[in-house]
């Protein structure tokens, strides 16, 4: 803690706030890794891209990206048969549902279309539209032009990065130490001790100032991390502890004590 104003009538002390660093750089790590999981939980993007010149003669090409490697596969309209909904062979153990794909058969080789990360019903019913409106395309020789396309990789990278954004910058806010301010006043015979983090205020107390029967300084081993770290606590009358910060730090405190004890004329 800092001294902000020291006269005959008061003593004001606080304790800026101050970032956990360590807490913030682990935080950032682990939520930055969330997209990238997503990634390879979601699977790349597929496109199909059919053109037809008359009857069902034409080309199609096959765009798959399971991650960032492309798989480029053409072949004629005539060689695409079919489009179905394939179900998993085996339920997921969390969620006990099925998973559902859009399969096409290409020349009588199936070769998978999409890449879900979820199963069930909404799966299926996500797929349907696929399916339909692809065998619409090889049955309807009228329409000249098929193009069906997942999102890729990189744009569920991207569109993920707002929303970790702000979830990193709240995680950052509240992970912030937080601040103490306490007003020791004679003329009031009060002393007033605010706890607060960056965006509120988390407690107020207040007490006689004559309660106060010592000063005190509580130490801990900092998690076994090595050095000793202290914080100033007031013991009252009624033998209640009342710390003056929320956590303990490197920095001596005895300057501190030492005036908090001379302006309350304890020794």
């Amino acid at each position: 803690m800092q001294v902000q104003e020291l006269n005959s009538h008061q003593l004001i002390l606080f304790k800026p706030l101050k970032p956990n660093c360590f807490l913030f750089w682990f935080i950032f790590l682990c939520t930055s890794f969330l997209p990238v999981l997503g990634i390879i939980i979601l699977g790349g993007g597929s496109r199909l891209t059919c053109e037809r010149s008359i009857a069902n003669q034409g080309n199609c090409e096959l765009v798959q990206s399971p991650f960032w490697i492309q798989v480029k596969q053409k072949f004629p309209l005539s060689d695409l048969r079919e489009a179905k909904i394939e179900k998993s062979k085996e339920v997921d153990q969390e969620t006990g549902e099925y998973y559902y794909y859009v399969v096409l058969l290409i020349k009588d080789s199936p070769v998978r279309f999409t890449f879900t990360s979820r199963g069930g019903e909404g799966a299926k019913a996500d797929v349907k539209p696929i399916v339909e409106e692809i065998n619409q395309y090889i049955a309807k020789p009228e329409i000249a032009r098929l193009n069906i396309e997942q999102p890729e990789w990189i744009i569920i990278l991207v569109g993920s990065i707002p929303f970790f954004a702000f979830n990193i910058l709240f995680i950052a806010l509240d992970i912030y130490e937080g601040g103490s301010n306490c007003i020791l006043d004679r003329d009031r015979n009060s002393f007033t001790l605010t706890r607060k983090k960056l965006w509120r205020c988390i407690d107020i107390v207040e007490y006689p100032l004559s309660q106060i029967a010592a000063v005190e300084v509580d130490t801990s081993d900092n998690d076994g991390m090595g050095g000793t770290s202290y914080r100033v606590s007031f013991q009252l009358k009624s033998g209640e502890i009342i710390p003056l910060t929320q956590g303990y730090y490197s920095y001596d405190v005895i300057p501190i004590v030492s005036v908090i004890r001379q302006f309350l004329n304890l020794s």
